[in-house]
């Protein structure tokens, strides 16, 4: 497995076809630390700042803001992998697909996945999981702000403005210190499980 740190760093205004419009990891062991992922674009896939895939992924301090994706992770999509993030942002991201899931964190399949004093806030999907999208994971969320996220679709096909978890009984997310507030969908507006 390869190991990358990236540290005081900017990476903005970046566009793919195709997943990652900032980052695309996989198979790897990535730091990054003081950063700036703003502005990233992918048009017709997932993971607008960063698509992490069987991957190890550490942010610190680090802003992911103000990407752009069409289906899954406006601003950070996670399959399979472990993320430990700290003091972080993923706000302003967005997602253009109607059916599309996790404007600001779209978490699935496993994996090992902690945020900590982190803020999700002010991004937008179409149907599912206006902040944070969970399916099949068990994600360990700490004085975490989740606010202000929106579900756009003009149908009632609106779930989860600030979460969306549609884990099975075999998972189980835990929330400590977490104040989720002032987000929109038709059902759940703070949060929505099946």
């Amino acid at each position: 497995v390869s190991t990358v740190t990236i540290d005081s760093s900017t990476i903005s205004n970046n566009y793919a076809s195709s997943n990652g419009g900032g980052l695309y990891i996989y198979n790897a062991d990535v730091t990054i630390s003081n950063t700036s992922i703003i502005n990233d674009t992918t048009d017709n896939a997932s993971g607008g700042g960063i698509y992490n895939s069987n991957a190890t992924l550490r942010l610190h301090n680090v802003q992911v803001d103000s990407n752009k994706a069409q289906y899954y992770g406006g601003g950070l999509y996670m399959e399979a992998d472990t993320l430990i993030a700290t003091n972080t942002t993923f706000n302003h991201n967005s997602l253009a697909y109607s059916s599309s899931h996790g404007g600001g964190v779209y978490i699935s399949s496993g994996g090992f996945n902690t945020l900590d004093q982190c803020r999700i806030q002010y991004n937008t999907a179409l149907n599912h999981g206006g902040g944070v999208y969970i399916g099949g994971s068990s994600p360990v969320f700490t004085n975490v702000l989740i606010t202000d996220n929106v579900l756009v679709n003009t149908s009632t096909d609106r779930y989860g403005g600030g979460i969306y978890d549609v884990s099975s009984s075999s998972y189980s997310p835990t929330f400590t210190n977490v104040t989720i507030a002032n987000n929109d969908a038709y059902y759940g507006g703070g949060y929505w499980r099946s």
